[in-house]
């Protein structure tokens, strides 16, 4: 696997005009996509372990707390 910097020197010679090895390029377009496909679902799943409850006795405990902290505010 190539270094992030490598990946931007390859692209920015690209943009400059030079004469670049697609393929190579394009793997790591590739390989950044799916990197990024997989830190958004372990952040969205992240996100969901940490959400407070939305129902049953833990769900209204929360709602009852923002809502007194709303009205503070």
């Amino acid at each position: 696997m190539r270094t992030l910097e490598q990946m931007k020197a390859t692209a920015q010679r690209q943009l400059d005009g030079m004469s670049v090895n697609r393929d190579l390029m394009a793997k790591d377009v590739l390989w950044l996509a799916d990197t990024v496909k997989r830190l958004e679902a372990m952040v969205k799943e992240q996100n969901q372990a940490t959400t407070p409850p939305t129902s049953g006795p833990l769900g209204s405990a929360f709602d009852e707390i923002f809502r007194k902290r709303g009205a503070k505010a």
